[in-house]
């Protein structure tokens, strides 16, 4: 049943019901972070290997995910992944806590 998922439709119809479920959660500091999802790997221990991630949007305070977006490895990373999330979910003057690998001067 899921095979035929549009995984971004899902995904953005999540973020219009967490905005219309609680437009106003509260949050200042927002954790934004990737994981591979397991069993998704092909290419082995290869130059051409690929998986497939999600990065994800966490409330600190309201323990609310706000959002996540999936990507190939092979095809995009996590820090293109995460500045497309938070663009989706138009978060502003907000904290944002990531791993080391983001720590550039233009997020």
């Amino acid at each position: 049943m899921l095979t035929g998922l549009d995984e971004q439709l899902l995904a953005q119809r999540f973020i219009n019901w967490v905005k219309g479920y609680h437009p106003s959660l509260g949050d200042d500091f927002i954790a934004l972070d990737g994981k591979a999802v397991a069993s998704t790997t092909s290419g082995g221990n290869t130059s051409l290997q690929n998986f497939i991630s999600v990065v994800s949007a966490f409330g600190h305070r309201s323990g609310m995910v706000y959002g996540m977006k999936s990507f190939e490895n092979g095809k995009g990373g996590e820090p293109e992944a995460l500045r497309t999330l938070v663009g989706q979910l138009g978060l502003s003057g907000k904290v944002f806590t990531m791993d080391a690998m983001h720590a550039k001067k233009n997020f």
